[in-house]
């Protein structure tokens, strides 16, 4: 039954990935019509998606997020599908009884920070430095996962670039994985926000 689901999961994230790297190949611009998408919201559907597949492998998988919205300008469909790219990757390399943490928090003046945090074996410092090369592979995740592309943090970091977000990789202490992004968020109108603060189911 594990298996089948990540057969499932990887078939399902390769596609999208494939669809996203030809969009970006293409010239598509991520900000065209003024895009905007609700990061909160954003990571709490990947959460939920990824979720039963984190159960599975063991793995402890949390989200959280401010009690207000925070919008940026991002299509969407782009945006939830690099953020799945960045849990689906912890979940797959992560050990199991292992942990995935998101967590996404605003900061002034007007910038927010989505950091998504492993227990995994992580990586040497010279495979930090090529993370996010398209096609690039860790020993480790080679072994673990053969099946891989090598695309989905690629496609992270091509649109991170295209729509003005940084993006960094760190060695999460004792051991893991520590993946940040960092932007600005669009301003909120008065008045709107959620009222009561929201914990992404695990």
């Amino acid at each position: 039954m594990v298996q089948g689901l990540e057969d499932t999961v990887y078939l399902r994230e390769l596609v999208e990935n494939l669809r996203l790297a030809c969009q970006l190949g293409e010239g598509v611009d991520p900000l065209a019509g003024e895009a905007q998408v609700e990061l909160g919201q954003t990571l709490e559907r990947v959460v939920r998606r990824l979720g039963l597949l984190a159960r599975r492998r063991g793995i402890s998988l949390e989200a959280a997020r401010p009690d207000e919205p925070v919008w940026v300008r991002c299509n969407p469909t782009m945006m939830e599908q690099a953020i799945g790219n960045l849990v689906h990757n912890a979940i797959t390399h992560g050990h199991n009884e292992g942990h995935v943490v998101a967590v996404l928090e605003t900061m002034e003046p007007g910038r927010f920070r989505l950091t998504v945090l492993d227990d995994g074996p992580g990586l040497t410092p010279a495979e930090l430095a090529h993370l996010g090369e398209r096609a690039f592979r860790s020993r480790e995740a080679r072994r673990r996962d053969p099946r891989g592309s090598g695309l989905g943090v690629s496609i992270v970091r091509e649109l991170s670039r295209r729509i003005g977000f940084t993006l960094a990789f760190e060695t999460n202490e004792p051991h893991g994985l520590k993946v940040v992004i960092e932007g600005t968020h669009l301003p909120l109108p008065p008045g709107e926000g959620w009222g009561e603060g929201i914990k992404a189911p695990g």
